[in-house]
């Protein structure tokens, strides 16, 4: 996925659940070959943050959405 993200030049957020049976979360050190690609690793999480930390998760996606609607993404 991070190949797909990068050719886009499209900020990104990406959310990994420390505790992801599913996938490993050390791989989301891949995604730092994304310039515009900020990684969010949440402890105690599994596969699905939206529905096992919805507070966590919105909040990040909020703070997201907004630095780039200003442009300051970082």
């Amino acid at each position: 996925m991070p190949e797909h993200l990068t050719a886009l030049h499209a900020p990104a957020l990406v959310i990994f659940g420390v505790a992801d049976p599913r996938w490993d979360p050390s791989s989301a050190h891949q995604y730092d070959a994304v310039p515009t690609a900020r990684v969010e690793l949440l402890p105690g999480v599994g596969h699905l943050p939206v529905l096992e930390a919805p507070e966590e998760t919105s909040r990040l996606l909020l703070d997201f959405a907004a630095k780039v609607r200003r442009h300051d993404i970082s």
